[in-house]
């Protein structure tokens, strides 16, 4: 080996970088040969060509300024065999971990020739990887690699304006949010290592974006979003005032008083609002006119809950509309044309869990799944009506409703744990998967877990980049309205700590990544999901079970990442996987949890209290209208009013008493209008709104 290590790429290609690139029964079987010690190695290097040969006569030569695909191998196997791949990690075994740079000066000069280290593939020393800045590829590093042509057409398409996410670390990741691709440069300094969402022919285009986007990136930030839109967006003043008309008749009138022509108006709303790009708030639009439906209808699966997140949530982003505020890209609170409904063709479509979201009245449970090719992920939704409160006995667990069949006898648990082909379908802009119609276009197939070929942003390095990202982003009122915008995979090293919390009901534990870095994993207990729960409980308590993967809802606490997962992938020592879906888990706990579980009602704060007797209140308003809420309904208000003080939210609680007085106006006098109670009605909504975000800690 030459003095100074000269292939960069050979070094910060990680097992999954490899496995991503071929299989990761192919990695496997190269670890194995290296674990067994059976075989043995040299390097050459002249310049940066490296030749390896194997005691077994086998050759693999790597041509200076080609990538890994472009290796050779004698065995005469096409592509990136089994024998490559024990090269690379055996080149990896030749060097000390070294901080890989895109400066070639920055390797171990100390590196000789000799025979590879026999040392354990499970203990292979991964070169050490710093955080790198795409920023630092030059234009002319750019215009080597593709088309000079291409280039300046390129330019012109960022300077009209692109919404990018970036995440700068040793596996720096660019998400255009406005065009559906996502960007992760594997090698520091190579613009020909990347993997990404989009065809080979579009990576012309993104990659240069994606350069030029991180050099917008302030010096010194690890994340941030960077939009280059250079003029300034028309606000639909009309669009919004007409849509806040309509929701003023909602909260005088009510769900029981509004006119007949009502849900017609807000389907003219829906249009007018997806014609002027507003898709986020169009979706809102469309999901009130859904529940007004259900409503009319007498359907069990209505929930004035959900009235007063939408209203709410519609008074955010209108505001921010109306601002015209940049400290947030207008992209994310409107949406963009690439949220829109869209036909997919044929389509591999692999399983990540299920999920449980549970309302006063309902249960909504969502198989989710990553496209293969795409990379797009996506959710199957059923929900399911509680049984009447006089008859709780008749409430299925969770295990029994995932069984329910969606298509041609496949149900929603299958989904989440299988691989979905699908000849035709449609994803909303909401991430919903519409299946095709006639059973003929679908059908499932197992799948073994192999989650490291699992696309970006779903799938990202560590907890490192969890919390960058979470770093960037704005209250969830205002982002995408995606039903997948929080779900991630990472991979996990153990998961350690693992306790039964009576206070909150749940299963707390401390997940480590392979990097050494902790996030905090919670699942709940309920009477529904027992099974799962101990499902849950005994895989983790069980040391032949090593967990591989964890898939979940991310969000920020006080404490870091908490990850609420959705599944789990765990090992066994013969190398097989097993996926363990906690919320709808169907097996019983093979062994003892370890955790004494003690079901009861989990300890609500005063603070979070107060929060859920506005909603109630909230509830109850729209339903009834300010017109119809008398005397009564003032002293409530009032009251809640001095509820909502004693916990410390002062001024909320001025705000709850100004619509008190208001509606103790309205008992008192026949001439009443009702503009001053539907602003602060509009205000309280949208507070209701942002309290969701606020940390269960």
């Amino acid at each position: 080996m030459s003095e100074t290590s000269s292939r960069v790429d050979l070094l910060a290609l990680t097992p999954d970088d490899l496995a991503a690139m071929t299989n990761r029964g192919t990695v496997k079987r190269a670890q194995k040969e290296l674990d067994e010690g059976a075989l043995t190695c040299t390097f050459r290097e002249d310049g940066q060509e490296v030749v390896c040969e194997w005691s077994d006569g086998i050759t693999c030569r790597f041509p200076a300024g080609k990538t890994v695909h472009d290796a050779v191998c004698s065995s005469g196997v096409v592509g990136i065999s089994r024998h490559i791949v024990r090269s690379v990690l055996a080149y990896q075994m030749q060097v000390p971990a070294v901080s890989t740079s895109p400066d070639p000066a920055a390797s171990d000069p100390s590196a000789t020739a000799g025979t590879a280290d026999q040392t354990s593939a499970a203990v292979v020393p991964v070169p050490a990887q710093s955080d790198w800045n795409p920023g630092d590829i030059t234009d002319d590093q750019l215009i080597d690699h593709f088309r000079a042509a291409t280039i300046k057409k390129t330019r012109q398409r960022f300077e009209q304006g692109v919404l990018v996410e970036l995440i700068r670390g040793p596996k720096p990741l660019a998400r255009f949010l406005d065009e559906s691709c996502t960007i992760r440069f594997l090698v520091p300094g190579d613009v020909r290592y990347v993997t990404a969402d989009c065809a080979d022919g579009l990576l012309g285009m993104f990659v240069p974006m994606a350069v030029w986007a991180f050099r917008e990136l302030e010096p010194g930030r690890r994340s941030g979003l960077v939009a280059t839109q250079q003029r300034a967006i028309e606000t639909p003043v009309k669009v919004l005032d007409e849509l806040d008309s309509a929701l003023a008749e909602l909260c005088v009138d009510g769900l029981q008083g509004v006119s007949a022509t009502w849900s017609q108006r807000l389907i003219r709303h829906e249009t007018a609002c997806r014609d002027e790009g507003l898709t986020w708030l169009a979706e809102l639009v469309a999901d009130l006119i859904q529940q007004r439906e259900m409503y009319a209808a007498r359907d069990a699966l209505f929930d004035p809950q959900t009235i007063v997140r939408l209203t709410g949530e519609m008074q955010v982003r209108s505001r921010a509309i109306r601002s015209g505020t940049t400290a947030i890209p207008q992209f994310l609170i409107r949406g963009s044309h690439a949220d829109r409904t869209t036909d997919l063709a044929s389509s591999r479509l692999v399983g990540l869990g299920c999920g449980v979201r549970q309302t006063r009245r309902s249960a909504t449970i969502t198989a989710f799944l990553q496209d293969v090719d795409s990379g797009s992920v996506v959710g199957v939704e059923r929900s399911f009506a509680d049984p009447p409160e006089d008859s709780p006995d008749l409430a299925r667990d969770f295990s029994s409703l995932s069984d329910t069949v969606v298509s041609r006898g496949i149900s929603l648990a299958a989904i989440g744990t299988g691989q979905l082909l699908i000849k035709s379908g449609k994803r909303t802009p909401g991430g919903r998967l519409i299946l095709p119609r006639t059973s003929a276009g679908i059908s499932l197939n197992p799948q073994a877990f192999a989650w490291e070929h699992l696309r970006a942003p779903l799938a990202v390095e560590g907890f490192a980049e969890l919390s960058a990202r979470l770093d960037l982003l704005p209250p969830s009122c205002l982002r995408p309205r995606r039903l997948t915008e929080a779900l991630h995979v990472c991979p996990l090293e153990r998961i350690e700590d693992v306790t039964f919390d009576i206070q909150s009901q749940r299963l707390v534990g401390t997940a480590i990544d392979i990097a050494g870095e902790r996030a905090v994993i919670s699942h709940p207990f309920t009477t529904r999901g027992k099974v799962g729960f101990e499902g849950l409980a005994a895989a983790l308590a069980d040391p032949a079970l090593k967990p591989r993967f964890i898939c979940g809802q991310v969000s920020r606490r006080q404490s870091g990442v908490l990850i609420e997962p959705v599944c789990l992938v765990f090992e066994t020592a013969e190398g097989k996987r097993r996926a363990i879906s906690p919320w709808i888990e169907s097996r019983a706990a093979e062994t003892r949890t370890g955790h004494d579980v003690v079901p009861s009602d989990a300890t609500v704060s005063p603070l979070q209290a107060a929060l859920n007797e506005l909603g109630l209140e909230l509830n109850e308003l729209l339903l009834n209208g300010l017109r119809r809420t008398g005397a009564s309904g003032a002293k409530r208000w009032g009251f809640l009013a001095s509820q909502v003080r004693r916990v410390g939210f002062v001024r909320l609680g001025d705000r709850i008493h100004q619509l008190s007085t208001r509606l103790a106006e309205h008992s008192e006098r026949v001439q009443w209008d009702p503009a001053v109670a539907v602003s602060q009605t509009f205000n309280l909504l949208m507070l209701c709104r942002l309290a969701d975000d606020i940390p269960a800690e």
